[in-house]
């Protein structure tokens, strides 16, 4: 789990991690990190392999005794996914994690750059800054996993 920064949101969607641009891509407005709390996200120790590590917290608004996992998912082919809060449906977007960027002095310690292709969808579909990364071609997975519940599911 992370948070997701479309580029397109503008600088309020880096405030929080106290940068002041996005980095520099060829189709800005099919990109957005994932950052969460100073660091490229959450995931359990096996999907990370020896990226994953107990980090210092980062942000000032944090309980100072308090850690982060800092972990590094495989680049390539992903799908950010999202079940909305009611389990009545679950958001799918296809694209790829390119890389990790790190931003010294900032709040973003280690961020995934994430491609998307439909700039207009997520924007007026995304239903929360908080998704899954699933690394792999999961798109028809996740539309069967939605079936077996009842959920609708609604790919961008």
């Amino acid at each position: 789990m992370t948070n997701i920064y479309p580029f397109l949101v503008g600088k309020a969607a880096i405030y929080h991690e106290r940068m002041t641009d996005f980095p520099e891509t060829d189709e800005p407005e099919n990109h957005a990190l994932g950052v969460h709390c100073g660091y490229a996200g959450f995931a359990p120790r096996p999907f990370c392999g020896e990226k994953w590590k107990i980090v210092p917290k980062v942000l000032e608004i944090v309980n100072e005794k308090a850690v982060m996992v800092n972990c590094e998912l495989p680049a390539g082919d992903m799908v950010l996914a999202k079940i909305n809060p009611s389990f009545d449906r679950i958001t799918v977007i296809p694209g790829k994690l390119e890389k990790y960027l790190q931003f010294p002095g900032t709040d973003a310690r280690n961020a995934s750059l994430l491609h998307y292709h439909d700039r207009e969808k997520v924007m007026e579909e995304l239903p929360s800054h908080h998704q899954m990364i699933i690394i792999g071609r999961h798109k028809a997975n996740i539309i069967q996993i939605a079936r077996v519940f009842g959920w609708k599911c609604e790919v961008i």
